[in-house]
């Protein structure tokens, strides 16, 4: 049981470290890139905040213009420093709500 137990978390950690250096590659490409003056394509940086406790950490999105209103976007938040956690979302670009702080 133990050895399975140890393969398990392995693998666990290397799925993880997967989709971090997906994540860091694409933010990579897209910082060379340059900067739209039209829409949200592009690298954004900023922080999240929770509501409920306060918690907060880093949070990047590379935004993917797919078509005339739609956007790809590739989040990548950090929670202390060693959390990750990586999402990706589509959508239009009138469906997203950025509030500046």
């Amino acid at each position: 049981m133990g050895r399975k137990l140890r393969l398990q978390g392995w693998m666990l950690i290397l799925l993880l470290a997967t989709g971090c250096s997906s994540f860091n590659k694409e933010w990579k490409t897209a910082l060379k890139q340059p900067m739209s003056v039209e829409g949200v394509a592009g690298p954004w940086d900023g922080r999240w905040v929770s509501d409920v406790n306060g918690h907060e950490g880093r949070l990047r999105c590379v935004m993917t213009k797919k078509s005339d209103r739609e956007y790809d976007a590739h989040f990548h938040a950090k929670y202390k420093k060693i959390f990750s956690f990586a999402y990706r979302a589509d959508a239009g670009e009138t469906s997203w709500q950025f509030m500046a702080v």
